[in-house]
Parts: structure tokens; sequence; C-alpha cells
């Protein structure tokens, strides 16, 4: 009788593991020290993004400084480009870290026909700031990705759909899961992935991506839930939920101590 009363899981077994493997694989890789003792829940609020500037170039530079010192990348060689600078921009051949990954200890070099990493931008979007940021996020995450030598779970071709999560990583999860697309609900013939919508995960995913950050990082529902779009609140509680009750997955990610990070990649 008891499991007349028992809701079904919120993602499949597989999703769900993927997504608690994908976190041990950062926090093995992505400088876990700095994720337990300075990463934060990035809102979109006046605290984190405060004032407004009228020009457009002006906002996404004053946006993106702050997003990459949220994440500890201010000292990655890192600069915005538009779509017509990306048809110029050299190729890289290595990222080379020395110190720590992210905060202010790490020294980032780029190898190849330029010294920068571009994060690829619309000035356009500027227009829409929480996009832009969670935008923001998922390029820097689609760099960080590239530095371990142990590939994300799934192997290789999973590599955008970890940069997802690295995002949510780093503290951006409330503005992926505002900004991914609903399975069927986009405009590319059931594909359910419209042309603003936003990495590779769908909004169930992120928004329980976002669930188990929140869980290892000790935040309250109370400090999530106005952050999200409205329709994405059950999701999020139930995720919240689920991730309370599953403490022996839980008890590994706490479990993974802080390591040094001296990685070399091309």
């Amino acid at each position: 009788m008891l499991s007349l009363f028992r809701s079904n899981p919120l993602l499949d077994e597989t999703t769900t593991q993927w997504l608690y493997d994908c976190y041990a694989w950062a926090l093995r890789n992505m400088d876990s020290e700095f994720f337990h003792q300075e990463t934060m829940l990035v809102t979109p609020t006046n605290e984190h993004f405060p004032g407004r500037v009228d020009s457009a170039e002006k906002m996404a530079e004053i946006t993106f400084e702050r997003v990459r010192t949220y994440a500890g990348m201010q000292n990655w060689p890192v600069t915005p480009a538009t779509p017509t600078e990306l048809d110029s921009w050299g190729a890289i051949s290595e990222i080379r870290i020395e110190g720590s990954l992210r905060g202010a200890a790490c020294h980032v070099s780029v190898i190849g026909e330029t010294d920068r990493l571009p994060i690829a931008y619309d000035p356009q979007q500027a227009r829409q700031p929480d996009r832009l940021i969670a935008l923001f996020a998922r390029e820097l995450a689609s760099h960080l990705v590239r530095v371990p030598q142990e590939p994300p779970p799934g192997g290789e071709e999973y590599k955008d759909h970890a940069a997802d999560v690295i995002a949510i990583f780093l503290g951006f999860g409330a503005f992926m899961a505002n900004n991914a697309f609903t399975m069927g609900g986009g405009s590319c013939s059931g594909c359910g992935k419209s042309p603003q919508a936003l990495g590779n995960l769908m909004e169930e995913e992120m928004t329980y991506a976002l669930a188990i950050f929140c869980a290892l990082k000790g935040i309250k529902n109370a400090q999530v839930l106005p952050h999200l779009k409205a329709k994405l609140r059950p999701h999020y509680k139930k995720a919240a939920k689920e991730i309370s009750n599953d403490s022996d997955r839980l008890r590994h990610l706490s479990s993974l101590a802080p390591s040094p990070q001296a990685a070399i990649t091309k």
C-alpha cells in the first residue's frame, strides 16, 4: 500500500547518476577547495549585479567582469568576442595551468595562434542581462572542461553537457535553469530547443543540478526559489527533497577532499 503514495523520481536514474558523477568529476578536477570555501549562489539581484549603464557594450563589459570574478577565473586570459571577431580568432592548442585552477593564486597561459580564450557573445544580448550572465558562465565553463586529463562522465562526447553542469558548479545555477529549454517546447520541429535556449541539458536537469549544488553548499530552499521561474519551483523543491533523502550519494560528494590542480591539456 505504501507504494501508492510514493511519487515518481523527477529524472530517470541514469540521468540522476550522471549528474552526481559530473559533480564528483568536478570536485576531483576543478578546485574543490575553491568550491567549498569561496563559491556562492550567484543571484539576479543588486547584491551581485548592482547598477545599470546606458551603453550595451559597457553593460556587457561590467557583467563579464563580475561573472568571471564570481567564477574564480579573474586571472584567466579570457576575452568577450563577437561573432565577427570569432571568425578570425586564432587556433588554441594548449591551456596551461600553474598553481590552483581558480582564484587569486592561479596562473593560466594559452599556447597557440592567440594567447587569449574567446568568450562568444552577441552585444545585443546585453538587453537580456540574466541570459547574458548565463551565457558568460556557460562559455567560461566550456573552457574549464578542457583542462582535466580525466574525461567527463560518459566520455568526451559529453563535454558540452558537462559544461552546463560546470556553469552551475561555478554558482550560476539559477541563471542556467531559467534559460534552459523544455522538451517539446521549442521551435525546431519538436526538438525542444528554441533559438533562445542555452546549453544542452533540459531545464529539469539543470534544476536538479542546481539542487545538488545547494545541498553541497547548505543553501536553503528559501534562498533559491525566489530566483527561479515560477514553473521551475516545484521541480526544484522535489529535487531538493530527493537529494536530501539520497544520503549515500550526497555523502560521497561531500567527502571528496580538496585536491591540487596542475593539469596541462590540449
